[in-house]
């Protein structure tokens, strides 16, 4: 994929859209076809294997008992 071999990234960043998920939207989740790109994401992760990858994710995406405990908290 991207004529890169796996672990030769050193970095995957990216996120899923809001809308799907936000209080503004209609927050919809998976009935909306932007709340699965998070999917089309998973498929780079298992393809490309980077060193480290980041996820942006809304608070409102997956409910904090569901998250494992990874969320940052304003100090």
């Amino acid at each position: 994929m991207f004529n890169l071999k796996k672990r030769m990234l050193d970095l995957l960043s990216g996120g899923a859209p809001c809308q799907a998920f936000s209080y503004a939207g209609k927050r919809l989740g998976l009935e909306d076809a932007r709340g699965t790109l998070f999917y089309h994401y998973a498929v780079f992760l298992q393809k490309l294997q980077p060193k480290t990858f980041l996820f942006e994710k809304m608070a409102t995406a997956i409910p904090p008992a569901l998250d494992g405990g990874l969320r940052l908290h304003k100090a």
